[in-house]
């Protein structure tokens, strides 16, 4: 009976020990709403060709907020139609049409300027099918900003550089169709990852 009695007492013991380690290891893992995100970053590029003149966005946004401004006139090329931009979330982004956000239905939109967001869009491939989403943590968001005005389509990538389509809705092939075929030339961020 006696070596029952220390059997049992040192399994209790043991059992005892194996919950405190358990405990121990559980308050060991950070507790995910202590976990925050990074400072946001903002970035700015500037243009002086075409309408356009000036690009603000997040390189690190979080989740819930990603907002584009794009700033420009409608002197140098007539009234602004379209303020759009075009994105892919894909490792390997390319156009896909269907990818877009357009600032003309904006309720922010201006002949001067429009404010969009890029937080919390599906993307697709060409065939439509859905290949990620512009707000989960993690994903390279590589975009384009497109302004058209009645003659001209203008295409702004990550650098003082403008490609003009003076054939809007097709015929000729010019440098726009090049740009719109490499990503290398196009803006990216980056939505965090919660720390």
């Amino acid at each position: 009976m006696k070596k029952i009695k220390i059997i049992l007492g040192s399994l209790a013991v043991i059992a005892m020990m194996a919950t405190v380690a358990c405990n121990k290891d559980e308050e060991i893992a950070p507790d995910p709403a202590d976990k925050t995100y990074d400072a946001v970053v903002t970035t700015d590029l500037t243009f002086t060709d075409g309408p356009l003149t000036k690009i603000t966005f997040p390189t690190n946004p979080t989740p819930s907020a990603a907002d584009v401004i794009l700033e420009y006139s409608d002197a140098v090329d007539g009234a602004i139609t379209e303020a759009r931009i075009y994105f892919d979330v894909r490792e390997t982004p390319e156009y896909v049409k269907g990818n877009k956000v357009k600032g003309e239905d904006e309720s922010s939109f201006t002949q001067s300027g429009v404010t969009m967001s890029l937080a919390n869009i599906d993307a697709e491939d060409s065939d439509g099918n859905i290949t990620g989403n512009t707000s989960t943590e993690g994903t390279k968001v590589t975009f384009y900003v497109r302004i058209s005005t009645a003659d001209n389509e203008w295409y702004y990538g990550s650098t003082d550089s403008v490609y003009v389509d003076t054939t809007p809705g097709g015929g000729s092939s010019d440098g726009s169709d090049d740009f719109k075929d490499d990503p290398s030339l196009w803006s990216d961020l980056t939505v965090q990852i919660k720390k």
